[in-house]
């Protein structure tokens, strides 16, 4: 008799870390996409950090990206809620092209926000989109 799966149903995957702050970035709502672009950066550095010194990896361009990153969410304020990105442990090996791709959407949502902006305090929208650029392109380079 072959084997049923009756009444079981199938797993979903959780959403990662990175699928909810990217997913954040697109909200309508300007605390949350603050709050991700806050968290994109805090995922970016953590990224960087824990493959600085792996073997094969370019150190400087890892520590590149990490003060980018600091310096961007420096800019930008506190999320209101916990962070999503607390626990994360990122994997030196696969993280840092994910990392480096939401870094690029969050230099293109804060840019857009920027020009969308047309009060005089937002200047630091646009000093941050260019950090996450920065740090996007030293992580891209970190593997050589």
């Amino acid at each position: 008799m072959p084997f049923r799966n009756e009444g079981v149903r199938p797993l979903k995957a959780e959403p990662t870390v990175m699928h909810i702050v990217d997913a954040g970035l697109d909200s309508p709502d300007l605390t949350i996409v603050l709050a991700s672009a806050w968290e994109a950066f805090a995922l970016g550095e953590r990224a960087a950090d824990a493959s600085a010194w792996a073997p094969g990896h370019d150190e400087v361009q890892a520590l590149t990206a990490a003060q980018a990153c600091a310096a961007g969410r420096s800019l930008l304020p506190l999320p209101a809620t916990a962070s999503v990105v607390a626990e994360y442990v990122p994997d030196s090996e696969h993280a840092l092209l994910p990392c480096a791709d939401l870094l690029l959407h969050t230099r293109n949502v804060l840019d857009q926000l920027a020009a969308a902006t047309v009060s005089e305090g937002c200047g630091h929208l646009r000093e941050a989109a260019e950090h996450a650029g920065r740090a996007a392109r030293a992580l891209q380079r970190v593997r050589g």
